[in-house]
């Protein structure tokens, strides 16, 4: 089991689409997100509950920015418990759609 520790939570933002640089500015936008904890990235897609290097996302995603959400206080066997549940209640790699289940 990997050591107990404090871990930040970052929300890493992404460009997806070049009109964000006019959108942004009336509150829209065109956007992918994946949650750090413990040096991975997590985010959801058409693959499922995928995993990544922050702020690494696969293109046509541009890192936008961070924000630190707040801490984990646990092991990483317990972040990997976590993201294993969510694949088996409707996470799982073919459900992701981009206006109905995008969350």
């Amino acid at each position: 089991m990997a050591a107990l520790g404090s871990r930040d939570v970052i929300l890493h933002v992404y460009d997806l689409h070049d009109c964000n640089s006019w959108l942004r500015g009336v509150a829209l936008g065109v956007y992918h997100t994946g949650v750090e904890v413990g040096g991975k990235e997590y985010s959801f897609s058409e693959q499922g509950i995928v995993k990544c290097d922050p702020k690494r996302a696969p293109k046509p995603a541009v890192f936008r920015e961070s924000i630190v959400l707040g801490e984990h206080h646990g092991s990483a066997n317990e972040v990997s418990a976590v993201v294993r549940s969510l694949r088996d209640v409707g996470y799982e790699p073919g459900v992701y759609d981009l206006v109905n289940k995008n969350w």
